[in-house]
Order: C-alpha cells, then sequence, then structure tokens
C-alpha cells in the first residue's frame, strides 16, 4: 500500500498548574480555528491554502469513490498524554504529531497552530503549554530535531516513513499478535458504541480510516478485497484478553485493555502497523483509540 507520513515527538512545557490530566486532549476544541489563524485561510475553497488542505474534508468528484470511502478522515492524529499530578507548574511532557500524504507540505502550519492553541486553552482559557522542541522520528525510534524554540526550523530533517517501510522494519508474527489499547477507543456500530472488541470490529475501522486517508491524501486506491478481508477478519480470535469498557458513557469513555489476537494475521499486518501511528476510532484524530502493538522483541512499543 502506498502511503507516506511524518511522525513528530513534540516536547510541551506546562506555564501554569493543570489539574486536570486529560487537559491536553481538549485541543480538539481549539486547534481547527488555531490553524485557520495561523494560515491566513481566505475561504473555504482555496487550494492553495493550508487549512483547506487539511480541514476542507472535500468528498470526491467520483461517485463510486464517494461511496467506498464517504467524507473523508482528517489528516493527522494526534498522541496525546495524561498530565502529571498538579501541582505541576514548570514540567515537561511529550506529545505526538502523525501527518499524512500531502498535508506533510503544511508541517510549519501544523507547528505554529500547535503554538497558538496551547498558548490559551481549556477552562476560561487559564491554561498555558509552551512547545519547546519537535523532533522527527525514523521507524526505529531514532531522532531529528525540525525546530526548538527561539530557532530557525529545519526541515531537511523530515524523515518521510511509508507503508511499505513499516512492514520492512517492523515484524509481527504471522499467527498472533498482543494488542494493549492505551487511550480509549470507541467503536461505532449503527450510531452506537461497540462496548465488546473483536478483532473484526478494530479490523473494519482500520480498513475505513486508512483506505480514505491514502485516496484523499496519497492519491492511492488500495486494490484490495476488502469484503473477503472483512469476513477473514472474523476467524482471527482473541485469548487472554481483558478489554473493557472504561469512563462511562461520556465523550471519554471507550474500551481500554490488552490482549492476543490469533489467526492467519498477515493480510491486516499494514492496516495494524499504521493503526500505531494513526489510531482508530471516534475521535481518533485527537488522541483517543491509541493501541501498541507486541513486535518481534517481544515488547509493546
Amino acid at each position: 500500500m502506498e502511503f507516506n507520513l511524518v511522525r513528530l515527538v513534540i516536547t510541551v512545557r506546562l506555564d501554569t498548574n493543570i489539574a486536570d490530566p486529560l487537559a491536553l486532549f481538549g485541543l480538539n476544541s481549539c486547534f481547527a480555528e488555531a490553524f485557520r489563524r495561523v494560515s491566513g485561510c481566505r475561504g473555504p475553497y482555496d487550494a492553495e491554502c493550508p487549512h483547506c488542505r487539511s480541514f476542507s474534508q472535500s468528498l470526491s468528484t467520483d461517485p463510486a469513490a464517494v461511496r467506498r470511502h464517504q467524507k473523508p478522515s482528517l489528516p493527522f492524529a494526534f498522541s496525546l498524554p495524561l498530565l502529571p499530578s498538579s501541582p505541576n507548574l514548570g514540567g515537561q511532557t511529550e506529545l505526538f504529531l502523525t501527518i499524512v500524504g500531502s498535508a506533510i507540505q503544511d508541517v510549519s502550519c501544523y507547528l505554529d497552530a500547535l503554538k497558538l492553541a496551547f498558548s490559551s486553552f481549556g477552562p476560561a482559557g487559564r491554561y498555558v503549554v509552551m512547545p519547546v522542541r519537535a523532533e522527527a522520528v525514523d521507524y526505529y525510534g531514532a531522532r531529528s530535531l525540525v525546530w526548538e524554540a527561539g530557532k530557525e526550523k529545519r526541515d531537511e530533517n523530515l524523515v518521510l516513513l511509508s507503508a511499505d517501510g513499516l512492514q520492512r522494519t517492523c515484524t509481527l508474527a504471522a499467527d498472533e499478535v498482543k494488542l494493549r489499547i492505551v487511550t480509549p477507543l470507541r467503536l461505532l456500530s449503527g450510531g452506537k458504541p461497540v462496548s465488546e472488541l473483536t478483532f473484526s470490529a478494530l479490523a473494519r475501522c482500520l480498513f475505513r480510516r486508512i483506505t480514505s486517508l491514502a485516496y484523499h491524501y496519497g492519491g492511492h486506491e488500495a486494490d484490495l478485497d476488502f469484503r473477503w478481508l472483512a469476513e477473514r477478519s472474523r476467524e482471527i480470535s482473541c485469548t487472554d484478553g481483558d478489554f473493557h469498557w472504561q469512563g462511562g458513557t461520556g465523550k471519554q469513555g471507550g474500551i481500554v485493555g490488552s490482549g492476543t489476537f490469533r489467526g492467519d494475521l498477515n493480510e491486516f499486518h499494514p492496516f495494524l502497523l499504521l493503526g500505531e501511528y494513526l489510531q482508530c476510532g471516534k475521535g481518533a484524530t485527537y488522541g483517543y483509540g491509541a493501541f501498541r502493538l507486541e513486535k518481534s522483541s517481544g515488547d509493546l512499543s
């Protein structure tokens, strides 16, 4: 599957005490507007506007593509941490940002928008978080400095990753994969939340998300029989699983836990590997539905 992305790890400093450990997940309420402001967006149909490239979610002019992919996902995903207990003024933490396909050209806008969004957010805008450094991550986790506060951005240090590259460098077992969900995963079926996780539900969500991103932002139509894959996904079983619902019925609720999926998993490897970077389910763009896979080393990444 042809699919390019950039993975950034962004170090931020807490410039106010923040009592809510989930405060950074509030980024979903202010990031789009911050991006619009820093990009100088002139309107919803400006093809040269970075904000329009990332947030317009324009439907394809091809009716068949609309049936397959419907409304495109946003071409990025934040992986957000829980904050340490207050008082935490001056403390630092890291978040990850993955940017996909055509949106990669707008890395500068993403960083500027993040700085603006974090300059005043949360209740009454009283939280302040300062990004201090952004580094690009390669397949093996090595980092290259892209930006540091007070210095020029170094575009030459961006590391372009691909779906094929992930498969070459990240080995998964053919017949079993251990998976740990680290932020609540919210899958819907018939418009209602799914409370029990099956591999089929996870796989079908990943199919939809990743093929939509590849088509709309990478210009690539995956040549795969998804009906056949969906049927095969039903044959994958889960053992020693402790997946369970956490967080009540609100927007922060979802499935968490870990388990081992067993069966013929080769065809699903590309989607699982990309899912680590892009997450899945409702709220995936802003930190929900993050999971980690066990690689050949036996460690969860």
